[in-house]
């Protein structure tokens, strides 16, 4: 049966390989983690100091992914975090002084680097010296910020947050301002980072949307949400019909839980769909920023009313930006600038557009420093140069091992699936992740061997600094770790 056919509930998503014998990946698996705690005793004695002060040992919740569940006792793999020392360029070492070359770069903010010595960093750095972090007064450098944020994307209008979520946050509510309409639609599994609207899916075809995590419960009875499914514009229409959305938020190409390519005609479809129906289109670039210097929604003509993104728009600095086009940003103006509403143009400040610290001047002169100096062609040359030569060497390595496994690549970023073919719905991408052995397996005898990967799925990035030498090397020990799947 294709698993396009089946829902949430039944599928199967762990990929089944006649030449894999999950039994014995999971024997070594187990290996591995035994290496881990041998290599990492201080990292062990750190997370039991942090336990005693911070829920599960981290003060920020993303941090417990690099433990990883095990589907066979509903607990963790690893016994404790990993704890980091210090990081330069492309590596990084352990509280332990193990070196690693980082392929993850937390996912996105780092992609520059881990404090390289440039004009980005050295700015950032005068800037913590002479500049005040909490003006609530514009200055020069917000102009000039966006300004080049209008020459990278054909948008307008510009705002400054502190992180992708507050701009879709942000954009949500513009988008009900504008269009009077309370409902958000979003991709099943789509992402966009912590707003309540991202967190529903649709786990059967015909029911209502419910949360993803059972323990979560949302401020509403009745979440303004809907979930259409990814290149499927049937779903997408039927979603709209009702024009009781106001925006449709989605990705350029779904990245949070393996990777889900758009089909040819699928944004064309989109757009006239939300011109039909009187939606706003909103593309979140939090990920797929790292594919081209313009992003996807330039390379891909995608013709969005609204634009967001985070993560690396700063050089590693919180911040995030939401564009507009001209429409929606003098619609948005004509209703808060009103002066004949109790309240006037002050209401703006009690619509949730934006916190106190957003736009601040630390911020405003990273995001323009970053726009100058890695937002170009030649940064992107190099970052993508490298991915196309680690993606090379791992498709030689899966042709030769006759393995079924493919790569998903989009720019300087990357997705290892362990099904032979790309995914075009998100059932087929979180079975690409190889959750139940093969995921795992990959994660950790990388980390152990010096790379770090994301630990959720397989994503991978290069920075400017990654080198070919760091490529071979990882090819090899990509080279190793297909054969001993094989059990070769």
């Amino acid at each position: 049966m294709n698993i396009d056919d089946r829902d949430f509930m039944t599928a199967d998503l762990v990929p089944r390989h006649d030449r894999i014998d999950l039994e014995q990946v999971w024997k070594r698996i187990d290996d591995e983690v035994s290496l881990f705690v041998a290599r990492t005793p201080k990292s062990a004695e750190r997370f039991q100091e942090a336990k005693e002060s911070m829920v599960n040992g981290t003060a920020n919740i993303w941090c417990n992914h690099w433990r990883m569940p095990d589907p066979r006792n509903d607990d963790f793999l690893l016994p404790h975090l990993w704890y980091w020392d210090r990081a330069k360029n492309q590596r990084c070492w352990d509280a332990d002084g193990n070196e690693y070359v980082d392929y993850f770069y937390a996912d996105g903010p780092t992609l520059w680097g881990h404090a390289p010595d440039d004009e980005v960093t050295r700015g950032i750095a005068e800037a913590v010296r002479s500049e005040s972090f909490g003006c609530l007064v514009p200055n020069e450098e917000a102009v000039l910020a966006t300004r080049l944020l209008q020459e990278m994307i054909d948008l307008k209008y510009w705002f400054m947050t502190l992180s992708a979520s507050d701009a879709n946050r942000n954009a949500i509510s513009i988008a009900r301002i504008v269009t009077g309409r309370r409902k958000v639609l979003s991709p099943n599994f789509g992402y966009m980072g912590a707003p309540e609207e991202g967190m529903y899916w649709k786990p059967q075809p015909n029911l209502p949307p419910v949360t993803r995590w059972p323990h979560y419960l949302p401020g509403h009875a009745d979440p303004a949400v809907k979930i259409a499914e990814f290149n499927d514009l049937d779903s997408v229409e039927a979603a709209l019909r009702d024009r009781d959305v106001a925006v449709f938020v989605t990705e350029p190409v779904m990245t949070d839980g393996g990777f889900v390519v758009p089909r040819p005609g699928y944004f064309e479809g989109v757009r006239e769909l939300c011109d039909r129906y009187g939606t706003l289109l909103l593309i979140d670039e939090t990920h797929t920023l790292a594919s081209t210097p313009r992003g996807m929604f330039t390379e891909l003509d995608l013709k969005g009313d609204m634009w967001t993104t985070g993560k690396p728009i700063a050089g590693g600095i919180p911040c995030g930006v939401l564009g507009m086009s001209e429409a929606v940003g003098d619609a948005y103006a004509a209703k808060v600038n009103d002066l004949s509403v109790p309240g006037g143009a002050g209401v703006l400040s009690f619509l949730g557009q934006g916190t106190t610290m957003a736009a601040n001047p630390l911020a405003v002169r990273a995001l323009r420093l970053a726009l100058e100096h890695y937002y170009t062609d030649e940064t992107y040359g190099r970052m993508v140069g490298a991915m196309d030569h680690l993606v090379r060497g791992m498709r030689g390595v899966i042709e030769r091992r006759q393995v079924d496994f493919s790569i998903t690549q989009t720019g300087a970023r990357m997705h290892l699936n362990f099904v032979p073919t790309d995914s075009y719905t998100c059932l087929d991408a979180v079975r690409s992740i190889g959750l139940g052995g093969y995921h795992e397996y990959f994660n950790l005898f990388a980390l152990n061997r010096g790379f770090v990967v994301m630990p959720w799925e397989n994503m991978i990035l290069t920075s400017p600094y990654t080198t070919e030498d760091d490529n071979d090397r990882f090819v090899a020990m990509f080279d190793e770790c297909v054969g001993n799947l094989l059990g070769e």
